[in-house]
């Protein structure tokens, strides 16, 4: 035991003696690994980028039912679950909606991507710069967060403003077609009805005029 004593205690101090030795070496290479640092760290090199977020949260799906589905004012004013939270996320990562914000906002030139050349396949690399600027997630709550990056603020609080129109653009949409779908099916079962009661007003008729019946 006590020669590993002594072993450790002559290691440490051989590197102790390694470490006076170059001091002046080390010390050279730590200033000028912190100058570099804060030279590559100015906004010449790399200009800092700005954050803007936002969460949403989802209406109950209680708001589409067929009680209040053509209210004006639904009864329902509760958020939703998270089913809804997640149909809001997968609004936002259809390629439809990106590409409605990257044309509005034109981040076509912001990601300095030439839009008209097809040989570049300019469509996926856009996406995939926007994608690595934007994110959309759920969070606690039930709720859906969507940030954005930018070297310009503003932008950053665009693309964020715009992702929120969009998603509840495009859920407005849907809801809209869900009841076009139910007035269509309720109209087709009024059409059979129609038809069925014409049906049986010929029966009724010609019973009347066989057995004289007025």
């Amino acid at each position: 035991m006590e020669k590993a004593t002594n072993n450790n205690a002559f290691s440490l101090l051989y590197i102790f003696r390694i470490i006076r030795k170059y001091l002046l070496y080390i010390g050279g290479v730590v200033i000028l690994a912190c100058v570099l640092a804060f030279v590559f760290t100015l906004p010449f090199f790399f200009p800092p980028e700005y954050k803007a977020s936002t969460i949403i949260y989802p209406n109950s799906a209680e708001r589409s039912d067929l009680d209040n589905l053509f209210h004006k004012e639904p009864d329902q004013y509760v958020y939703g679950s998270a089913k809804e939270a997640e149909k809001l996320v997968n609004l936002a990562d259809s390629r439809v909606l990106k590409f409605e914000v990257i044309d509005s906002l034109d981040l076509w030139s912001v990601y300095d991507i030439e839009k008209d050349d097809p040989a570049a396949f300019p469509k996926h690399y856009v996406l995939q710069t926007f994608d690595s600027y934007v994110s959309v997630g759920r969070v606690s709550g039930d709720g859906v967060e969507i940030v954005a990056y930018d070297i310009d603020p503003q932008r950053a609080a665009d693309i964020v403003n715009l992702m929120v129109y969009k998603i509840n653009e495009h859920n407005r949409d849907m809801l809209n077609r869900n009841k076009g779908t139910i007035i269509g099916l309720y109209k087709e079962g009024e059409s059979r009805l129609e038809k069925k009661l014409t049906m049986l007003e010929d029966s009724v008729r010609q019973v009347r005029r066989k057995y004289n019946i007025f």
